[in-house]
């Protein structure tokens, strides 16, 4: 498969804003974290994914884990416990179920900040056709998962 970033050739070499990556499924927060991570649309990170199609809540670490590495990318994941985390720029959460995410929500961190790929979900944005992918400060809940990138040997 060839994937090439959307984010276009810059001749001056200076890092370019990657916006976020809006889910375009349901249950597509993990395909757009994948497709943010490896600089991609969303449809050629969905593409990274060997069973998860976004209509469903079955998008698990290792789904992502495997979707990173087809993309390029060297993660790992662990579960979190009560210690307090710090997280690294190209790292992905999942927040726990709550009554804001009933399913979780899965977020990925760039320059200090949270790339959330639906940003607007509430009850005045439940349809996923007007979703919008944001940037947050601080996570809008609790980690129980993270991915993380690990350097080579």
């Amino acid at each position: 498969m060839n994937i090439t970033k959307s984010s276009g050739y810059n001749p001056r070499g200076q890092e370019m804003r990657w916006n976020g990556v809006a889910q375009e499924d349901p249950m597509g927060c993990g395909i757009a974290c994948v497709a943010f991570i490896c600089e991609v649309p969303y449809k050629s990170g969905k593409c990274l994914f060997d069973r998860h199609d976004g209509t469903k809540p079955d998008c698990f670490c290792p789904d992502i884990v495997d979707a990173l590495q087809k993309g390029g990318r060297a993660y790992d994941w662990r579960r979190l416990s009560g210690k307090r985390t710090r997280f690294v720029d190209g790292s992905i959460v999942f927040i726990r179920r709550s009554r804001s995410f009933p399913v979780g929500h899965f977020l990925a961190r760039r320059k200090g900040e949270w790339m959330d790929p639906w940003f607007n979900l509430d009850a005045s944005c439940p349809d996923i056709g007007r979703a919008k992918a944001g940037f947050r400060k601080k996570l809008p809940g609790k980690a129980s998962y993270y991915i993380f990138p690990i350097k080579p040997d």
